[in-house]
């Protein structure tokens, strides 16, 4: 009896004790992409934690960018840039991981993503967006960057300089 109740004991401390990792948010977020959108062929997926588990006591938050037709609307332009969150919602970050779905970013400009990353808690995102005026096929997108902060009180994302 004993033996049972140290193993369970043990058990439970190490699920309170497990950290979440950005491969498994992506790897999770692609599971949730291939159930609700199409032209995933060349789909990157790219994971950044935006808030550790040691606050809030609620686990590990994650964005996670990948490209892809949400809904399947298919033709030309339908392939857009997705955000997802992906968050350990039980007590003492558990294993359980959720996509909460669409993240809640400021308007943005930006057609493609190409860098996600972060540091000091400001995520840095760099992509393209169609240019205002363009010339010739050549100047049809030009660079645009964007600077986030994560707002855990409101679980949304606010635009940063």
């Amino acid at each position: 009896m004993n033996k049972v109740i140290l193993g369970i004991l043990f058990s439970s401390l190490t699920v309170g004790a497990y950290a979440a990792t950005e491969k498994e948010a992506e790897r999770l977020v692609k599971k949730y992409s291939e159930t609700v959108a199409c032209q995933l062929e060349e789909t990157k997926y790219t994971a950044v934690k935006v808030e550790s588990e040691s606050v809030n006591g609620l686990g590990d938050i994650f964005l996670v960018h990948w490209d892809g037709d949400i809904g399947c609307g298919g033709g030309n332009g339908t392939v857009l840039s997705n955000f997802s969150m992906v968050s350990q919602r039980t007590p003492q970050g558990g294993r359980a991981l959720i996509v909460d779905g669409e993240a809640v970013l400021p308007e943005m400009d930006i057609r493609y993503v190409q860098n996600l990353s972060i540091k000091n808690g400001v995520i840095s995102i760099k992509g393209v967006a169609w240019a205002d005026n363009p010339k010739s096929q050549a100047d049809i997108t030009k660079p645009v960057s964007y600077k986030l902060k994560y707002v855990s009180d409101d679980g949304k994302f606010i635009k940063v300089k």
